[in-house]
Protein backbone atom coordinates (compact mmCIF):
# COMPACT_ATOMS: atom_id res chain seq x y z
CA UNK A 1 0.00 0.00 0.00
CA UNK A 2 1.35 3.42 -0.97
CA UNK A 3 2.15 5.82 1.89
CA UNK A 4 0.35 9.11 1.25
CA UNK A 5 1.70 12.51 2.26
CA UNK A 6 -1.07 13.37 4.71
CA UNK A 7 -1.17 16.67 6.61
CA UNK A 8 -0.01 14.82 9.75
CA UNK A 9 2.98 13.39 7.92
CA UNK A 10 3.75 16.82 6.55
CA UNK A 11 3.96 18.19 10.09
CA UNK A 12 6.38 15.44 11.08
CA UNK A 13 8.43 16.07 7.95
CA UNK A 14 8.59 19.77 8.73
CA UNK A 15 10.11 18.98 12.11
CA UNK A 16 12.59 16.65 10.46
CA UNK A 17 13.63 19.27 7.92
CA UNK A 18 14.30 21.80 10.66
CA UNK A 19 16.96 19.46 12.03
CA UNK A 20 18.74 19.07 8.71
CA UNK A 21 21.73 21.23 7.77
CA UNK A 22 21.09 23.48 4.78
CA UNK A 23 23.74 24.91 2.48
CA UNK A 24 24.28 27.88 4.80
CA UNK A 25 23.08 26.57 8.15
CA UNK A 26 19.93 24.86 9.39
CA UNK A 27 17.25 23.96 6.88
CA UNK A 28 14.14 26.10 7.01
CA UNK A 29 10.52 25.28 6.45
CA UNK A 30 8.82 27.75 4.12
CA UNK A 31 5.02 27.67 4.24
CA UNK A 32 3.07 29.00 1.27
CA UNK A 33 -0.69 29.23 0.81
CA UNK A 34 -2.33 29.30 -2.60
CA UNK A 35 -5.56 28.46 -4.33
CA UNK A 36 -3.68 26.52 -7.01
CA UNK A 37 -0.10 25.22 -7.03
CA UNK A 38 1.56 24.53 -10.38
CA UNK A 39 4.61 22.26 -10.44
CA UNK A 40 6.69 23.22 -13.48
CA UNK A 41 7.18 26.50 -15.37
CA UNK A 42 7.33 25.18 -18.92
CA UNK A 43 4.75 26.21 -21.50
CA UNK A 44 2.13 23.88 -19.96
CA UNK A 45 2.67 25.06 -16.41
CA UNK A 46 2.83 28.74 -17.36
CA UNK A 47 -0.35 28.45 -19.44
CA UNK A 48 -2.11 26.76 -16.53
CA UNK A 49 -0.91 29.35 -14.02
CA UNK A 50 -1.80 32.35 -16.19
CA UNK A 51 -5.24 30.92 -16.96
CA UNK A 52 -5.96 30.27 -13.28
CA UNK A 53 -4.71 33.71 -12.22
CA UNK A 54 -6.77 35.41 -14.92
CA UNK A 55 -9.75 33.62 -13.40
CA UNK A 56 -9.08 35.15 -10.00
CA UNK A 57 -7.08 32.39 -8.29
CA UNK A 58 -4.01 32.92 -6.15
CA UNK A 59 -1.38 30.83 -7.94
CA UNK A 60 2.11 29.66 -7.02
CA UNK A 61 4.59 28.02 -9.43
CA UNK A 62 7.42 25.69 -8.39
CA UNK A 63 10.19 25.27 -10.97
CA UNK A 64 13.02 22.77 -10.66
CA UNK A 65 15.40 24.60 -12.98
CA UNK A 66 16.88 28.09 -12.50
CA UNK A 67 14.95 29.28 -15.57
CA UNK A 68 11.50 28.89 -17.07
CA UNK A 69 10.39 27.17 -20.26
CA UNK A 70 12.17 23.84 -20.17
CA UNK A 71 12.22 22.13 -23.55
CA UNK A 72 9.51 24.49 -24.80
CA UNK A 73 12.30 27.01 -25.35
CA UNK A 74 13.57 24.80 -28.19
CA UNK A 75 10.24 24.10 -29.92
CA UNK A 76 9.26 25.95 -33.07
CA UNK A 77 5.50 25.99 -33.46
CA UNK A 78 2.18 24.86 -32.03
CA UNK A 79 -0.63 22.82 -33.53
CA UNK A 80 -4.05 24.31 -34.17
CA UNK A 81 -7.00 23.80 -36.49
CA UNK A 82 -9.60 26.31 -37.65
CA UNK A 83 -7.46 29.21 -36.41
CA UNK A 84 -7.54 32.77 -37.74
CA UNK A 85 -4.07 32.41 -39.39
CA UNK A 86 -5.33 29.29 -41.20
CA UNK A 87 -8.57 30.90 -42.30
CA UNK A 88 -6.63 33.82 -43.76
CA UNK A 89 -4.69 31.35 -45.91
CA UNK A 90 -7.84 29.40 -46.81
CA UNK A 91 -6.54 26.27 -45.07
CA UNK A 92 -9.61 24.17 -44.51
CA UNK A 93 -8.31 21.40 -42.23
CA UNK A 94 -11.15 20.91 -39.75
CA UNK A 95 -11.32 19.75 -36.14
CA UNK A 96 -13.30 16.73 -37.29
CA UNK A 97 -10.67 15.76 -39.85
CA UNK A 98 -7.85 16.14 -37.34
CA UNK A 99 -9.78 14.13 -34.76
CA UNK A 100 -10.61 11.30 -37.16
CA UNK A 101 -7.00 11.07 -38.33
CA UNK A 102 -5.66 10.90 -34.78
CA UNK A 103 -8.13 8.27 -33.65
CA UNK A 104 -7.70 6.10 -36.75
CA UNK A 105 -3.90 6.42 -36.65
CA UNK A 106 -3.93 5.26 -33.01
CA UNK A 107 -6.50 2.50 -33.68
CA UNK A 108 -8.66 4.35 -31.13
CA UNK A 109 -6.20 3.62 -28.33
CA UNK A 110 -5.77 7.30 -27.47
CA UNK A 111 -8.10 9.19 -25.12
CA UNK A 112 -10.82 10.24 -27.55
CA UNK A 113 -12.45 12.82 -25.27
CA UNK A 114 -9.08 14.37 -24.45
CA UNK A 115 -8.07 14.56 -28.12
CA UNK A 116 -11.40 16.14 -29.02
CA UNK A 117 -11.24 18.70 -26.22
CA UNK A 118 -7.68 19.65 -27.22
CA UNK A 119 -8.52 20.13 -30.89
CA UNK A 120 -11.67 22.10 -30.05
CA UNK A 121 -9.58 24.42 -27.85
CA UNK A 122 -6.64 24.90 -30.21
CA UNK A 123 -7.88 27.82 -32.33
CA UNK A 124 -8.96 29.76 -29.26
CA UNK A 125 -5.51 29.24 -27.75
CA UNK A 126 -3.86 30.82 -30.80
CA UNK A 127 -6.16 33.82 -30.37
CA UNK A 128 -5.37 33.92 -26.62
CA UNK A 129 -1.64 34.04 -27.33
CA UNK A 130 -2.12 36.66 -30.04
CA UNK A 131 -3.88 38.92 -27.54
CA UNK A 132 -0.73 38.77 -25.41
CA UNK A 133 1.32 40.00 -28.35
CA UNK A 134 2.61 36.71 -29.74
CA UNK A 135 2.61 36.46 -33.53
CA UNK A 136 2.71 33.46 -35.84
CA UNK A 137 4.18 32.89 -39.26
CA UNK A 138 1.70 31.74 -41.91
CA UNK A 139 0.73 28.20 -41.03
CA UNK A 140 3.24 25.70 -42.38
CA UNK A 141 3.76 21.96 -42.40
CA UNK A 142 6.15 19.07 -42.62
CA UNK A 143 6.42 17.24 -45.91
CA UNK A 144 3.38 14.98 -45.81
CA UNK A 145 0.75 16.56 -43.57
CA UNK A 146 -1.83 19.34 -43.51
CA UNK A 147 -0.93 22.88 -42.53
CA UNK A 148 -1.51 22.74 -38.77
CA UNK A 149 1.87 24.04 -37.61
CA UNK A 150 1.76 27.63 -36.36
CA UNK A 151 5.38 28.75 -36.28
CA UNK A 152 6.10 31.39 -33.64
CA UNK A 153 7.61 34.67 -34.81
CA UNK A 154 10.56 36.19 -32.93
CA UNK A 155 9.72 38.57 -30.14
CA UNK A 156 12.49 40.91 -29.12
CA UNK A 157 15.70 38.91 -28.84
CA UNK A 158 14.00 35.51 -28.58
CA UNK A 159 12.34 33.33 -31.18
CA UNK A 160 10.10 30.29 -31.58
CA UNK A 161 9.29 28.49 -28.32
CA UNK A 162 11.42 30.83 -26.27
CA UNK A 163 9.25 33.71 -27.50
CA UNK A 164 6.11 31.90 -26.35
CA UNK A 165 7.66 31.24 -22.95
CA UNK A 166 8.75 34.88 -22.64
CA UNK A 167 5.23 36.01 -23.52
CA UNK A 168 3.65 33.79 -20.86
CA UNK A 169 6.27 34.87 -18.31
CA UNK A 170 5.50 38.51 -19.02
CA UNK A 171 1.80 37.84 -18.43
CA UNK A 172 2.58 35.88 -15.25
CA UNK A 173 4.57 38.84 -13.96
CA UNK A 174 1.68 41.19 -14.74
CA UNK A 175 -0.57 38.89 -12.71
CA UNK A 176 2.04 38.83 -9.89
CA UNK A 177 2.37 35.04 -9.91
CA UNK A 178 5.34 34.04 -7.72
CA UNK A 179 7.73 31.50 -9.24
CA UNK A 180 10.00 29.55 -6.90
CA UNK A 181 12.99 28.61 -9.06
CA UNK A 182 15.36 25.74 -8.25
CA UNK A 183 12.55 24.24 -6.21
CA UNK A 184 11.62 20.62 -6.95
CA UNK A 185 8.26 19.10 -6.13
CA UNK A 186 8.72 16.02 -3.97
CA UNK A 187 5.39 14.82 -2.55
CA UNK A 188 1.72 15.59 -2.88
CA UNK A 189 -0.22 16.33 0.29
CA UNK A 190 -3.29 14.08 0.38
CA UNK A 191 -5.94 14.11 3.12
CA UNK A 192 -7.88 11.14 4.52
CA UNK A 193 -10.56 11.60 1.88
CA UNK A 194 -7.78 11.18 -0.70
CA UNK A 195 -8.15 14.74 -1.91
CA UNK A 196 -4.94 16.53 -2.91
CA UNK A 197 -4.34 19.49 -0.62
CA UNK A 198 -0.96 20.76 -1.75
CA UNK A 199 2.61 19.81 -2.48
CA UNK A 200 5.88 19.54 -0.59
CA UNK A 201 9.01 20.74 -2.39
CA UNK A 202 12.69 21.34 -1.70
CA UNK A 203 14.64 24.36 -2.83
CA UNK A 204 18.26 24.64 -3.88
CA UNK A 205 19.37 25.47 -0.35
CA UNK A 206 17.81 22.33 1.10
CA UNK A 207 14.84 24.16 2.60
CA UNK A 208 11.43 22.51 2.63
CA UNK A 209 8.71 24.43 0.83
CA UNK A 210 5.21 23.38 1.84
CA UNK A 211 2.48 24.73 -0.44
CA UNK A 212 -1.05 24.32 0.85
CA UNK A 213 -3.46 24.60 -2.07
CA UNK A 214 -6.97 23.78 -3.15
CA UNK A 215 -5.63 22.08 -6.29
CA UNK A 216 -2.29 21.02 -7.76
CA UNK A 217 -1.40 20.99 -11.46
CA UNK A 218 1.58 18.79 -12.42
CA UNK A 219 3.55 20.13 -15.40
CA UNK A 220 7.05 18.69 -15.07
CA UNK A 221 7.50 17.54 -18.67
CA UNK A 222 7.71 13.74 -18.64
CA UNK A 223 10.86 11.68 -18.11
CA UNK A 224 13.18 11.84 -21.17
CA UNK A 225 16.17 12.62 -18.93
CA UNK A 226 15.61 9.75 -16.49
CA UNK A 227 17.48 6.62 -17.72
CA UNK A 228 16.00 4.44 -14.97
CA UNK A 229 12.40 5.35 -15.81
CA UNK A 230 13.06 4.99 -19.53
CA UNK A 231 14.46 1.51 -18.98
CA UNK A 232 11.56 0.54 -16.69
CA UNK A 233 8.74 1.75 -18.90
CA UNK A 234 10.10 1.61 -22.47
CA UNK A 235 12.64 -1.19 -22.17
CA UNK A 236 15.43 1.02 -23.53
CA UNK A 237 18.21 2.53 -21.45
CA UNK A 238 20.94 5.07 -22.09
CA UNK A 239 22.82 2.52 -24.18
CA UNK A 240 20.06 2.75 -26.81
CA UNK A 241 18.62 6.27 -26.63
CA UNK A 242 20.16 9.59 -25.67
CA UNK A 243 18.33 12.77 -24.61
CA UNK A 244 18.46 15.54 -27.19
CA UNK A 245 17.82 18.27 -24.59
CA UNK A 246 19.47 17.48 -21.21
CA UNK A 247 17.46 19.75 -18.89
CA UNK A 248 16.38 17.54 -15.99
CA UNK A 249 12.98 16.25 -17.08
CA UNK A 250 13.08 13.23 -14.78
CA UNK A 251 9.43 12.31 -14.31
CA UNK A 252 8.95 14.11 -11.00
CA UNK A 253 5.30 14.93 -11.61
CA UNK A 254 4.42 11.45 -12.82
CA UNK A 255 6.20 9.88 -9.85
CA UNK A 256 4.34 12.10 -7.38
CA UNK A 257 1.03 11.29 -9.04
CA UNK A 258 1.69 7.53 -8.95
CA UNK A 259 2.56 7.75 -5.25
CA UNK A 260 -0.78 9.49 -4.70
CA UNK A 261 -2.59 6.62 -6.43
CA UNK A 262 -2.80 7.86 -10.01
CA UNK A 263 -3.05 5.47 -12.94
CA UNK A 264 -0.84 5.83 -16.00
CA UNK A 265 -1.31 5.34 -19.74
CA UNK A 266 1.07 4.81 -22.65
CA UNK A 267 4.26 4.90 -20.58
CA UNK A 268 6.23 3.14 -23.34
CA UNK A 269 5.69 5.97 -25.84
CA UNK A 270 8.56 8.18 -26.97
CA UNK A 271 9.11 11.00 -29.44
CA UNK A 272 12.38 10.00 -31.10
CA UNK A 273 14.54 11.65 -33.74
CA UNK A 274 17.13 9.84 -35.90
CA UNK A 275 20.13 11.91 -34.94
CA UNK A 276 23.84 12.43 -35.45
CA UNK A 277 25.99 13.25 -32.43
CA UNK A 278 29.65 13.73 -31.55
CA UNK A 279 32.45 16.25 -32.22
CA UNK A 280 31.64 19.01 -34.69
CA UNK A 281 27.89 18.39 -34.74
CA UNK A 282 25.74 21.45 -34.12
CA UNK A 283 21.94 21.78 -34.09
CA UNK A 284 20.44 21.75 -37.56
CA UNK A 285 23.73 21.70 -39.45
CA UNK A 286 23.87 20.59 -43.08
CA UNK A 287 25.54 17.22 -42.50
CA UNK A 288 23.02 16.28 -39.80
CA UNK A 289 20.14 16.90 -42.21
CA UNK A 290 21.04 13.62 -43.94
CA UNK A 291 19.42 11.73 -41.05
CA UNK A 292 15.88 12.67 -42.09
CA UNK A 293 16.26 12.93 -45.87
CA UNK A 294 14.80 10.09 -48.01
CA UNK A 295 18.23 8.78 -49.02
CA UNK A 296 19.51 5.21 -48.76
CA UNK A 297 19.48 3.98 -45.17
CA UNK A 298 20.94 0.68 -43.99
CA UNK A 299 21.48 -1.12 -40.71
CA UNK A 300 24.64 -2.66 -39.25
CA UNK A 301 24.11 -5.67 -41.52
CA UNK A 302 24.33 -3.40 -44.55
CA UNK A 303 20.67 -3.96 -45.41
CA UNK A 304 17.76 -1.58 -45.96
CA UNK A 305 15.02 -1.75 -43.34
CA UNK A 306 12.32 0.72 -44.49
CA UNK A 307 10.97 3.11 -47.08
CA UNK A 308 13.34 5.97 -46.28
CA UNK A 309 10.74 8.64 -47.08
CA UNK A 310 8.52 7.84 -44.08
CA UNK A 311 8.22 10.30 -41.19
CA UNK A 312 11.31 10.77 -39.04
CA UNK A 313 9.73 9.46 -35.79
CA UNK A 314 9.01 6.14 -37.51
CA UNK A 315 12.57 5.88 -38.83
CA UNK A 316 13.92 6.53 -35.34
CA UNK A 317 11.70 3.87 -33.78
CA UNK A 318 12.71 1.39 -36.46
CA UNK A 319 16.37 2.00 -35.63
CA UNK A 320 15.66 0.61 -32.16
CA UNK A 321 14.81 -2.70 -33.84
CA UNK A 322 18.10 -2.86 -35.74
CA UNK A 323 21.35 -4.53 -34.71
CA UNK A 324 23.21 -2.36 -32.23
CA UNK A 325 20.27 0.09 -32.36
CA UNK A 326 22.06 2.14 -35.00
CA UNK A 327 21.66 2.79 -38.73
CA UNK A 328 23.37 4.70 -41.54
CA UNK A 329 22.32 7.27 -44.14
CA UNK A 330 24.37 7.01 -47.36
CA UNK A 331 24.78 9.28 -50.39
CA UNK A 332 27.28 9.62 -53.21
CA UNK A 333 29.05 12.64 -54.69
CA UNK A 334 26.39 13.22 -57.32
CA UNK A 335 23.59 13.27 -54.76
CA UNK A 336 25.58 15.57 -52.50
CA UNK A 337 26.29 17.97 -55.37
CA UNK A 338 23.02 17.92 -57.33
CA UNK A 339 20.57 17.27 -54.49
CA UNK A 340 21.92 18.38 -51.11
CA UNK A 341 23.75 21.43 -52.51
CA UNK A 342 21.90 21.85 -55.80
CA UNK A 343 18.13 21.49 -55.85
CA UNK A 344 17.88 21.31 -52.06
CA UNK A 345 16.53 18.84 -49.52
CA UNK A 346 13.13 17.13 -49.79
CA UNK A 347 12.18 17.01 -46.12
CA UNK A 348 12.04 20.03 -43.84
CA UNK A 349 14.89 20.06 -41.34
CA UNK A 350 13.33 22.36 -38.78
CA UNK A 351 11.98 25.80 -39.57
CA UNK A 352 15.46 27.02 -40.44
CA UNK A 353 15.82 24.53 -43.30
CA UNK A 354 12.50 23.90 -45.05
CA UNK A 355 12.21 21.72 -48.14
CA UNK A 356 14.33 22.94 -51.09
CA UNK A 357 16.93 24.48 -48.73
CA UNK A 358 20.36 24.06 -50.30
CA UNK A 359 22.93 22.60 -47.94
CA UNK A 360 25.69 24.94 -49.13
CA UNK A 361 27.78 24.48 -45.98
CA UNK A 362 27.91 20.70 -46.29
CA UNK A 363 31.56 20.52 -47.42
CA UNK A 364 32.94 22.99 -44.87
CA UNK A 365 31.00 21.39 -42.03
CA UNK A 366 32.11 17.93 -43.11
CA UNK A 367 35.74 19.02 -43.13
CA UNK A 368 35.42 20.37 -39.59
CA UNK A 369 33.62 17.25 -38.35
CA UNK A 370 36.26 14.94 -39.78
CA UNK A 371 39.08 17.12 -38.42
CA UNK A 372 37.57 16.79 -34.95
CA UNK A 373 37.56 13.00 -35.26
CA UNK A 374 33.84 12.32 -35.17
CA UNK A 375 33.53 8.50 -35.20
CA UNK A 376 30.05 8.54 -36.76
CA UNK A 377 30.85 10.29 -40.06
CA UNK A 378 32.51 8.47 -42.97
CA UNK A 379 33.92 9.37 -46.39
CA UNK A 380 35.40 6.86 -48.86
CA UNK A 381 36.35 6.39 -52.49
CA UNK A 382 34.49 3.09 -52.86
CA UNK A 383 31.57 1.23 -51.30
CA UNK A 384 33.99 -1.41 -50.05
CA UNK A 385 36.09 1.19 -48.27
CA UNK A 386 32.97 2.90 -46.89
CA UNK A 387 31.66 -0.40 -45.53
CA UNK A 388 34.98 -1.14 -43.86
CA UNK A 389 35.01 2.25 -42.14
CA UNK A 390 31.40 1.76 -41.03
CA UNK A 391 32.12 -1.71 -39.68
CA UNK A 392 29.66 -3.28 -42.12
CA UNK A 393 30.28 -6.38 -44.23
CA UNK A 394 31.47 -4.98 -47.62
CA UNK A 395 29.82 -7.71 -49.70
CA UNK A 396 26.43 -7.16 -48.08
CA UNK A 397 26.57 -3.40 -48.50
CA UNK A 398 27.71 -3.70 -52.12
CA UNK A 399 24.76 -6.04 -52.77
CA UNK A 400 22.31 -3.62 -51.12
CA UNK A 401 23.66 -0.66 -53.11
CA UNK A 402 23.49 -2.62 -56.37
CA UNK A 403 19.85 -3.56 -55.71
CA UNK A 404 18.97 0.01 -54.78
CA UNK A 405 20.57 1.39 -57.95
CA UNK A 406 18.68 -1.20 -60.00
CA UNK A 407 15.40 -0.04 -58.46
CA UNK A 408 16.22 3.48 -59.61
CA UNK A 409 16.96 2.27 -63.12
CA UNK A 410 13.66 0.36 -63.43
CA UNK A 411 11.68 3.11 -61.68
CA UNK A 412 10.26 0.92 -58.93
CA UNK A 413 11.40 0.07 -55.41
CA UNK A 414 10.81 -3.67 -55.20
CA UNK A 415 11.94 -3.68 -51.56
CA UNK A 416 9.73 -1.12 -49.83
CA UNK A 417 7.77 0.63 -52.62
CA UNK A 418 9.36 4.02 -52.00
CA UNK A 419 8.20 6.76 -54.35
CA UNK A 420 10.57 6.57 -57.38
CA UNK A 421 11.29 10.31 -57.16
CA UNK A 422 13.22 9.60 -53.94
CA UNK A 423 15.33 6.82 -55.47
CA UNK A 424 18.70 8.50 -55.88
CA UNK A 425 21.47 6.12 -56.97
CA UNK A 426 24.65 5.58 -54.97
CA UNK A 427 27.31 5.07 -57.64
CA UNK A 428 29.56 8.13 -58.03
CA UNK A 429 32.65 8.48 -55.79
CA UNK A 430 33.09 9.92 -53.22
CA UNK A 431 30.69 8.13 -50.90
CA UNK A 432 29.39 9.60 -47.64
CA UNK A 433 27.70 8.00 -44.63
CA UNK A 434 26.56 9.09 -41.17
CA UNK A 435 25.77 6.79 -38.26
CA UNK A 436 22.33 7.55 -36.81
CA UNK A 437 21.14 6.93 -33.27
CA UNK A 438 17.67 7.42 -31.72
CA UNK A 439 17.61 10.70 -29.78
CA UNK A 440 14.67 11.30 -27.45
CA UNK A 441 12.84 14.62 -27.55
CA UNK A 442 10.21 13.69 -24.97
CA UNK A 443 8.21 10.82 -23.55
CA UNK A 444 4.60 10.40 -24.64
CA UNK A 445 3.05 8.61 -21.67
CA UNK A 446 2.06 9.71 -18.22
CA UNK A 447 -0.83 10.22 -15.85
CA UNK A 448 -4.21 8.97 -16.99
CA UNK A 449 -6.62 11.91 -17.09
CA UNK A 450 -10.12 13.00 -18.06
CA UNK A 451 -10.73 15.46 -20.87
CA UNK A 452 -10.56 18.14 -18.13
CA UNK A 453 -7.02 16.94 -17.23
CA UNK A 454 -8.20 15.55 -13.87
CA UNK A 455 -5.94 12.73 -12.69
CA UNK A 456 -7.57 9.30 -12.44
CA UNK A 457 -6.77 6.48 -10.03
CA UNK A 458 -6.54 2.79 -10.90
CA UNK A 459 -10.34 2.48 -10.60
CA UNK A 460 -10.62 5.33 -13.13
CA UNK A 461 -12.13 7.61 -10.49
CA UNK A 462 -11.04 11.24 -10.31
CA UNK A 463 -8.43 12.13 -7.68
CA UNK A 464 -9.95 15.36 -6.35
CA UNK A 465 -7.69 18.36 -6.64
CA UNK A 466 -5.05 16.78 -8.88
CA UNK A 467 -4.42 17.68 -12.52
CA UNK A 468 -1.67 16.74 -14.99
CA UNK A 469 -0.74 18.59 -18.18
CA UNK A 470 1.72 18.51 -21.09
CA UNK A 471 4.39 15.83 -20.93
CA UNK A 472 3.03 14.47 -17.64
CA UNK A 473 -0.11 13.20 -19.42
CA UNK A 474 -0.73 9.83 -21.06
CA UNK A 475 -3.41 9.21 -23.68
CA UNK A 476 -2.72 11.78 -26.38
CA UNK A 477 -0.30 9.52 -28.28
CA UNK A 478 0.48 5.85 -28.72
CA UNK A 479 4.02 4.41 -28.89
CA UNK A 480 5.21 6.56 -31.80
CA UNK A 481 4.80 10.29 -32.29
CA UNK A 482 2.49 11.14 -35.18
CA UNK A 483 4.23 13.86 -37.21
CA UNK A 484 1.32 14.21 -39.63
CA UNK A 485 -0.34 16.92 -37.52
CA UNK A 486 2.62 19.21 -36.99
CA UNK A 487 3.19 20.79 -33.58
CA UNK A 488 0.80 18.47 -31.75
CA UNK A 489 2.96 17.90 -28.66
CA UNK A 490 3.92 21.55 -28.11
CA UNK A 491 0.36 22.59 -28.86
CA UNK A 492 -0.94 20.11 -26.30
CA UNK A 493 1.34 21.57 -23.65
CA UNK A 494 -0.20 25.04 -23.99
CA UNK A 495 -3.77 23.86 -24.55
CA UNK A 496 -3.77 21.31 -21.74
CA UNK A 497 -2.39 23.97 -19.41
CA UNK A 498 -5.28 26.25 -20.23
CA UNK A 499 -7.81 23.43 -19.93
CA UNK A 500 -6.47 22.32 -16.53
CA UNK A 501 -6.36 25.91 -15.29
CA UNK A 502 -10.03 26.36 -16.19
CA UNK A 503 -11.00 23.04 -14.62
CA UNK A 504 -9.10 23.77 -11.42
CA UNK A 505 -10.81 27.14 -11.15
CA UNK A 506 -14.21 25.47 -11.19
CA UNK A 507 -13.06 22.85 -8.71
CA UNK A 508 -12.01 25.44 -6.12
CA UNK A 509 -15.16 27.49 -6.75
CA UNK A 510 -13.70 30.45 -8.63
Amino acid sequence: MKRLMTPALVSLLMCFFMLLPAANGLAEVISVNADIAVVGAGSAGLAAAVTAAEGGAKVVILEKMPFAGGSSNFAEGVFAVESIPQKRKHIDMSRDEAFKHTMEQSLWRTNAKLVRAYFDKSADTIAWLQKMGLEFEPSTTVWNGPQTWHVIKPRGKVAFGAALVATLLERANQLKIPIYYETSGKKLIVDKARRVRGVVAQDGKGNMVQVSAGAVILATGGFPNNPEMLKKYTGYGSDAILPLIPIGKTGDGITMAIEAGAATKGMNGMMLLPGLIGPGIKPFNDVSSLTIQPVLKVNQNGERFCDESIDWPMVANLILDQKGKIAYAIIDEETKRDYMQGSGIDHDYGVQSPATTKMVNFDSELKDILAKGNPDVFVADSIEELATKMGVDPMRLEKTVAEYNAYKQKGHDDGFAKDPKFLRPVKTPKFYAVRMRPLILTTLGGVRVTERLEALNENLDVIPGLYAVGGDVGGLHVEVYDAYLSGKTFGFAVNSGRMAGEAALKFIGK
